[in-house]
């Protein structure tokens, strides 16, 4: 009977102990749910139990300092400086990658070698500097590569038809042999000279075939090689400008993904407009901060009349636009389907405004004049 008693004391201390845990856990878990929502954890008393050092500490790490997060807002941020950085080396990087992939298009290598000087002097520094000066060297390289291959080419047909003139059998050997009056030595005649045209013929013409290819071997070794120093420039040219201008890498964009966008966007607008629109809002991510991605994106939903989406992405570009260029002329060529998709969505006081505002800059990145048309609002509107 003792022994029952004293069960049953032990089991209710057990379980008023129990009881008592589970108390204090849950009034410490309402503590620390409470004090995760406050702004200042350095020091605080909520209701009447104080933090310990440890516990405080390890709200802190994760996140619930302010201070802290707006320190890492304004470390995500990108200075005028750095824009023109990421801007001027995704143009680069472009025009390199473009220029290796039509190194034998004799027309576009003569307009890429001329745009370098519509680059503003002001958005190049030096390492800029450099990797114009060896993009140009390129260019120039590859020039004069398909200016080989074209004489070689002539250096062939010429020998081509040297060899043909030599297999022509001569005609004063022909008529004496027929004269002789010997029909048997002018039919072995003829003959002979047949055989011995044939073979010289053939064995002019694999001679040629043959230089043809060793020369031909000879300018691929060069071109290749070309192609390498030009990779090797540009990859260099990317991880200086990253490294000295400390800029986000992911902004700048690899050969990869500007091939990606070259192929995509070459697409017909007409027969892949929406496969091509999706593919482009798919890779938002990617290309952002790539001031022809949003152009091409302004384009792309101005022919699919979503004009709402053709002025934000026009605003998205001039958000991250540094000039760059002396004349923006890719820039200009989009403005004029703003214009109409202003008309289409905006009131016609702000219409006017805005129809203005890009008159004038087509008219400076087209002429370098300034087209002012202040006074010529009321003309817009018949636009």
């Amino acid at each position: 009977m003792i022994y029952k008693r004293m069960k049953c004391r032990i089991q209710q201390l057990l379980c008023s102990i129990l009881v008592f845990s589970m108390a204090g856990c849950s009034e410490k878990a309402l503590i620390s749910s409470d004090s995760s929502s406050l702004t200042n954890m350095g020091s605080s008393e909520i209701s009447g139990n104080t933090l310990s050092k440890e516990e405080t500490e390890g709200i802190n790490a994760y996140g619930g300092n302010s201070n802290n997060i707006d320190q890492s807002n304004e470390e995500d941020e990108i200075t005028v400086s750095q824009r023109n950085s990421i801007n001027i080396l995704n143009y680069m990087s472009m025009l390199t990658q473009e220029v290796n992939n039509k190194k034998g298009n004799q027309l576009y290598l003569e307009e890429a070698y001329n745009s370098f000087f519509n680059i503003h002097p002001n958005a190049v520094d030096t390492k800029t500097q450099a990797q114009i000066t060896n993009l140009m060297d390129t260019i120039q390289n590859y020039r004069m590569i398909s200016v080989k291959r074209d004489r070689l080419q002539y250096i062939y047909e010429q020998n081509r038809a040297q060899a043909l003139r030599k297999a022509l059998p001569d005609p004063h050997g022909l008529i004496g042999a027929v004269l002789s009056g010997d029909a048997l030595k002018a039919a072995v005649s003829v003959l002979y000279m047949a055989v011995d045209s044939v073979s010289s013929y053939t064995s002019a013409i694999s001679e040629a075939d043959l230089q043809l290819v060793k020369d031909g071997w000879e300018l691929d070794d060069e071109e290749s090689k070309e192609l390498h120093n030009s990779t090797k420039n540009s990859l260099n040219y990317l991880l200086n400008m990253v490294r000295d201008y400390d800029l986000p890498g992911d902004y700048a964009l690899s050969p990869e993904e500007i091939n990606n966008f070259v192929n995509e966007t070459s697409r017909p607008d007409d027969s892949e407009l929406i496969n091509k629109i999706v593919w482009l809002e798919s890779h938002e991510n990617i290309y952002s901060e790539f001031g022809p991605y949003w152009l091409e994106l302004a384009k792309d939903y101005y022919n699919a009349e979503e004009y709402e989406k053709c002025l934000e992405s026009v605003e998205k570009y001039e958000s991250i636009y540094t000039r760059i260029f002396r004349l923006n002329r890719d820039y200009a060529a989009v403005l004029p389907m703003a214009i109409c998709a202003a008309k289409e969505t905006l009131k016609e006081s702000e219409y006017v405004n805005k129809a203005a505002e890009y008159c004038s800059v087509i008219c400076s990145e087209t002429t370098r004049i300034c087209f002012r048309v202040e006074q010529k609002r009321e003309s817009l509107l018949q636009i």
